[in-house]
């Protein structure tokens, strides 16, 4: 063999390349592949075991590697059960489970079978086990299984190392446990405590809160929910980089305001859900950091206006690099759709949507106002010519920008994939020259009034030629414009050679 090949750092790259991330498709391979290149030479076996064993997506494979005699045998849909033991235990049973169970560094748990593993086989073993932890080089611990009754196993994959935690929270009593527990682990780096809440009890939010405010070297975290005690510890702490907010987040905005030292200082990316406008600019204000690349903030309160708006606007735009910024979302997230029609006194003006303009490296933009935005084919030239480098662009605005207006897309953003827009095609213009734009695949035209499918079809096909989807999302009283549409996507799956002949009233 090689001698290169005997040297750590080449060993690494090539065992890099096989990742067996979720177990299903080619990953399984992966693990094949890993455990055939363990066999293989004895200078491969160390690395290709610490691959495979390096991140666990069940618990069997850790019960697996201990004596066939310990088990009273048994099957669930002819596959092993661990339900109970044959007989007790004995140091020389624990050799081999403790070599490899030192090699896992990752468990991401999403489901627990009772019919194959009994909860009680573990406490067994986390109450025999001769060493004081059951996997002791544990650095991310990830339990997504939905039954609050298995909650408390997640504490069998807990390490002195862990430095990473993923949680979906079920029942409150094992919940606060877990919590209890966690309170232990204060270097943690990354908490996600992911879920869907009516509002935790307060019992549940203070003990969040508690926990929280153990932590002193938190680079990201997702909560539930968050209140004044969480936002102000978070906009402290010298090492955060990423913070969402699944739910409301709960504080008097003056706080942040009032503030000196609460400036999340090396925040990178800022996600809120269901947050009221008056709490997001409090708390984007706080953000002092430059750098800043990802900012999402829906909105659920209130109906904000025309200049609460641009208030908003405002803060995102002041004292920011707005170099650094890819990621935008500021929408209402209190419908699935945008209404095409507002009064014109709460549409946000153009002038307004302006302010964003200074963030050119926009990747990802997002724009969904409750009354919309004023947009026009000129509004579209303006957006076309400046961020030039965006892939994903929805705009919610009364459909006054017509197929003309995103041809502008297509001569000015080479790497646009997505379009969500209210566009006027009821009618098709003739273009002097068209600039056929190839990458875009997916549009997304909601209730935009339409006349003739076929020949919006053949305008598409010519300006988008990759155009695959048009995606509608449309109450049930738009039937007739939903059809419209959905012809248009008939004919650019079919070919627009089938919308010559298209009878467009039928």
């Amino acid at each position: 063999m090689d001698e290169t090949l005997h040297i750590p750092e080449i060993q690494n790259t090539i065992f890099s390349h096989f990742d067996p991330g979720d177990f299903v498709g080619p990953a399984a391979l992966a693990l094949k592949s890993l455990a055939a290149l363990a066999r293989t030479c004895k200078s491969f076996q160390r690395p290709a075991l610490e691959a495979l064993w390096r991140l666990q997506t069940d618990l069997v494979p850790a019960l697996q590697l201990f004596p066939d005699d310990v088990w009273d045998v048994g099957s669930y849909l002819g596959k092993k059960t661990f339900l109970k033991f044959r007989r007790p235990l004995v140091p020389i049973d624990w050799e081999r489970p403790l070599v490899y169970w030192k090699l896992i560094k990752a468990f991401r748990i999403f489901e627990f079978d009772k019919e194959r593993i009994s909860p009680d086989v573990w406490e067994t073993l986390r109450n025999s086990c001769p060493t004081p932890s059951l996997f002791p080089n544990v650095r991310e611990a990830s339990w997504f299984v939905e039954s609050a009754s298995f909650l408390p196993l997640f504490s069998i994959l807990l390490s002195p190392r862990l430095k990473s935690v993923s949680l979906l929270p079920g029942g409150s009593s094992a919940f606060l446990s877990i919590l209890s527990t966690l309170g232990e682990y204060s270097d943690l780096t990354h908490v996600d405590l992911r879920g869907q809440w009516d509002g935790p009890a307060p019992d549940v939010l203070e003990s969040i809160s508690a926990f929280i405010l153990k932590l002193r070297r938190l680079e990201s975290l997702r909560l539930p929910e968050a209140n004044g005690a969480i936002i102000m510890h978070l906009a402290r702490l010298p090492s955060l980089k990423s913070l969402v907010v699944d739910a409301a987040v709960r504080f008097s905005p003056a706080i942040l305001r009032n503030s000196s030292d609460a400036r999340f200082p090396s925040l990178r990316a800022l996600h809120l859900w269901a947050i009221s406008l008056d709490h997001s600019v409090a708390i984007v204000e706080a953000v002092t950091e430059p750098a800043i690349t990802s900012l999402n903030l829906v909105f659920n309160a209130g109906t904000p206006d025309a200049q609460a708006i641009t208030r908003m606007y405002t803060a995102i735009a002041s004292n920011r690099d707005h170099s650094a910024l890819r990621y935008l979302r500021l929408e209402d997230g209190r419908t699935s759709y945008i209404r095409a029609y507002s009064p014109d006194q709460r549409i946000v003006p153009t002038e307004t949507l302006g302010i964003l303009f200074a963030f050119t490296n926009l990747t990802t933009i997002i724009l969904k106002p409750f009354h919309g935005l004023e947009l026009d084919d000129e509004t579209m030239l303006r957006i076309a010519r400046t961020w030039r480098r965006v892939e994903e662009l929805r705009l919610a605005g009364p459909a006054r920008v017509t197929l003309a207006g995103i041809h502008s897309l297509a001569r000015h953003c080479p790497d646009l994939r997505v379009l969500e827009i209210f566009l006027d095609a009821s009618s098709v213009p003739v273009l002097d020259e068209i600039h056929p734009q190839t990458r875009l695949t997916i549009l997304v035209p909601n209730e935009s009034p339409i006349s003739s499918p076929a020949a919006v079809s053949i305008f598409l096909s010519s300006v988008f030629p990759g155009l695959q989807d048009i995606e509608v999302i449309l109450p049930v009283n738009h039937n007739r414009t939903r059809r419209l549409w959905n012809k248009v996507d008939h004919f650019l799956k079919a070919g627009t050679e089938f919308a010559h002949d298209d009878d467009e009233n039928k």
